[in-house]
């Protein structure tokens, strides 16, 4: 039967620091994942976040391409604006950090 190992994030020495992280994680922003696109425009959910997180994420917005740079923000491709809060930009580089690899380990 193969074994395959479970390749972790960097930065986490086994599946159980891995695991913490992600509750941690979940439980700080599970609100967050839960809301619906929809229902920020008939729900009001824009309302459920940070005001500095509106202001940062509007930014823009009466540029080109302000929507493609919003989109990239779920691509984990690590980019952050220095201009948005220090609670948006930890919220995307924590969630970047416990994205498993997508590879699968090689057995020798």
């Amino acid at each position: 039967m193969i074994q395959r190992e479970l390749e972790l994030p960097s930065g986490f020495e086994s599946p159980e620091d891995y695991v913490e992280a992600l509750v941690s994680f979940i439980d700080q922003y599970r609100w967050l994942p839960e809301l619906h696109v929809i229902d920020f425009f008939s729900l009001h959910h824009w309302n459920l976040l940070d005001p500095e997180w509106q202001v940062a994420l509007l930014e823009g917005s009466d540029q080109p391409g302000w929507f493609e740079s919003i989109i990239q923000i779920a691509s984990f491709d690590g980019t952050v604006s220095p201009n948005w809060p220090e609670s948006l930009k930890e919220y995307i580089q924590k969630a970047q950090a416990l994205v498993l690899p997508r590879r699968v380990a090689k057995e020798c």
